[in-house]
């Protein structure tokens, strides 16, 4: 039985602490989470690519050299978003190129 590969078990965590885990190098696509507490956590170097993010509390989140082509924000709360250093090409808010938006802003304008 050497050289063939295992399938893979799915890991089932449901009413656990699983505070001060670490995972590395670690496969979970099409895996499913929810109600899940994940405060204070840092998440580096990983592929969402095509993943959807409902009902999530996102305050006081940190973005920083994050690939969002092509994202879609719905019937989300930006209060106090600031972005900056930001490529806007192709940007959109409801319908409208942010780029179009800001060119049509006076810089003497107190905005």
């Amino acid at each position: 039985m050497t050289g063939e590969r295992s399938v893979p078990k799915p890991l089932v965590l449901q009413d656990e602490d699983a505070r001060g885990s670490r995972l590395k190098n670690t496969d979970l696509s099409d895996s499913f989470l929810r109600n899940l507490k994940m405060r204070d956590v840092e998440i580096r170097d990983v592929d969402l690519s095509s993943s959807e993010v409902e009902g999530a509390n996102m305050s006081d989140v940190r973005f920083h050299n994050v690939r969002m082509e092509n994202a879609r924000f719905d019937n989300v709360n930006l209060t106090n978003v600031s972005i900056t250093n930001a490529n806007l090409a192709g940007m959109t808010i409801d319908g409208v190129l942010v780029t179009d938006l800001l060119a049509r802003i006076d810089p003497d304008d107190d905005i």
